[in-house]
């Protein structure tokens, strides 16, 4: 699944979700406690459910259209962890 997240500026959206994700806040205070970042073997920085029900199954890239103010927001999944490494990112 892939969506795409027209804003003035790309690159700070990603970054203020990231940071928020890694401060286990939202801008209110409020716990994200469900979420944490990780980082793939590309170093890329993807978001990753750690509730039992979805732990290991799956991911959310953050990628930043090159030259346009837009954040692509892809959802990758997998059967098992082993199954991972076969999804392109």
């Amino acid at each position: 699944m892939n969506y795409i997240i027209h804003t003035p500026s790309a690159a700070r959206l990603k970054k203020e979700i990231l940071d928020r994700v890694l401060e286990k806040a939202d801008a209110n205070g409020k716990g994200i406690v469900t979420w944490q970042v990780a980082e793939t073997d590309g170093s890329e920085k993807v978001l990753v459910h750690t509730s039992d029900q979805w732990a290991e199954k799956g991911c959310i890239a953050l990628k930043q259209v090159p030259g346009r103010n837009e954040l692509q927001v892809r959802f990758h999944y997998w059967d098992s962890w082993e199954d991972r490494n076969n999804v392109p990112l």
